[in-house]
């Protein structure tokens, strides 16, 4: 959704867009496009998703060569625009190409308070009164992911009447299905204590309802990190009411994390977390199902 947001920013009203996805078209597809002059000397937009030239994933080098070459001399009335999800490898030609010469946007992930305060301007936008608790619980079901929660709000906004512009939290409590959250969390508690069967029993139910994968990577890597995290701290003789100021969590999610990283040797955890990161990445991409790639990792749970 933040993508899609700073994309409508630059395209605003233009209706001349063409959309494709680096993965499955390959560069030729997207620079033939940008190369072509219309008759009518008109202003084409080129969007391109997936674009791992820039990140750290291999690519060919005559793709790079050939990019390269169109951004010494591109279309004037061609804006092309490449997006990914994952990180950009800024050490990369052409990532310092177009750093250096075009435009180069990074957005942020959101924080709890920015996700809260987008809550609330969607809701506004639509001229809807909504109080800050019914706003927390939306980001907390959530689990302030900004993409759940706009598929919840479109939820709530569909369910009220055009006259009716005042929303209720009861309403909201009723909308929005605990049990994705909760079973999100026994999930990652069943994960984390290497309990095989009710994982992917869990993981099962997650699937019926078209839970993204992506979000059980995240939390995931959450918990995974600050096992890791707690289990320096304390090795550093931080005791769990400083660990806990120090994370700025609270004391019982020390002694959870603590107690579950004794299960683990720091090394394993760092190891968890990286193999998390590169299936973000190969899911992002498109090089993995996304269903497919969770399971492999639970298998080698």
């Amino acid at each position: 959704m933040l993508i899609k947001e700073e994309l409508n920013k630059i395209l605003k009203e233009e209706t001349n867009v063409i959309y494709g996805d680096y993965q499955t078209e390959g560069i030729d597809f997207f620079l033939e496009e940008a190369a072509y002059f219309s008759l009518f000397d008109e202003k084409k937009y080129i969007i391109v998703k997936n674009a791992t030239l820039f990140d750290t994933s291999k690519t060919k080098e005559e793709d790079l060569k050939k990019l390269e070459k169109y951004l010494n001399n591109p279309n004037p009335n061609t804006v092309l625009i490449f997006y990914l999800t994952t990180k950009p490898n800024e050490r990369k030609k052409i990532t310092k190409i177009i750093k250096d010469k075009y435009q180069y946007i990074s957005i942020k992930d959101l924080t709890p308070k920015d996700l809260i305060t987008k809550i609330i301007s969607i809701f506004k936008h639509h001229n809807f009164n909504i109080d800050y608790e019914s706003v927390r619980f939306i980001a907390s079901s959530t689990l302030n992911n900004y993409d759940l929660a706009c598929k919840e709000i479109e939820k709530i906004l569909t369910y009220y009447d055009k006259d009716d512009k005042n929303i209720a939290y009861n309403d909201i409590i009723n909308l929005i299905p605990k049990t994705v959250e909760e079973n999100i969390f026994r999930f990652s508690d069943a994960v984390v204590n290497k309990e095989t069967k009710k994982m992917f029993e869990l993981l099962n139910d997650l699937k019926q309802i078209k839970e993204e994968p992506v979000v059980l990577i995240n939390t995931l890597a959450r918990e995974y990190r600050l096992m890791y995290k707690c289990f320096c701290l304390n090795k550093d003789g931080l005791n769990t009411p400083k660990i806990a100021q120090e994370l700025g969590i609270q004391p019982w999610q020390v002694e959870k994390a603590l107690k579950n990283s004794y299960n683990y040797r720091p090394n394993d955890l760092l190891e968890k977390l990286s193999l998390l990161s590169d299936l973000d990445i190969a899911i992002k991409s498109g090089s993995i199902d996304k269903y497919l790639g969770i399971e492999l990792f639970l298998l080698d749970i």
